[in-house]
């Protein structure tokens, strides 16, 4: 166990229709034993964001939960891009990554992201049952 955390809960997906996501629950020690600079909540999920970059096969993100439970820390809304021409799956990608960096720079939106992602391995199964 860390210095700055005291145990992790994993819990069910936070979007019920995506088996592929996951929300783990790290639970902090309490302040008196964090008494080092970068060890609060906010300095952590900082470091984790930039190690969570560094996974290319999946979309990684940290942050704080609210302060009141039940009033969440940030709003939004949901959206689907598609391309419905059946083109190359890596310019929709290239599309969709430029919507994504022009929407982050909106001041008024942050931390735009999607779930979508061409390095996450497709498998095809056909089952012959005859």
């Amino acid at each position: 166990m860390s210095p700055r955390t005291s145990g992790f809960s994993e819990t069910t997906p936070y979007q019920p229709n995506s088996p592929y996501a996951a929300t783990i629950f790290a639970e902090l020690k309490p302040w008196g034993e964090r008494k080092k600079a970068g060890h609060g909540a906010a300095e952590l999920a900082a470091r984790l964001n930039k190690m969570g970059a560094g996974v290319k096969e999946a979309n990684v993100f940290f942050f704080n939960p609210p302060p009141i439970p039940g009033i969440g820390t940030a709003g939004g809304f949901e959206f689907i891009l598609e391309d419905r021409g059946g083109g190359d799956i890596e310019k929709f990608a290239a599309v969709l990554g430029d919507f994504l960096s022009a929407a982050n720079r909106r001041p008024e939106l942050s931390r735009v992201f999607t779930q979508f992602n061409t390095r996450t391995p497709q498998i095809e199964f056909v089952l012959d049952r005859e």
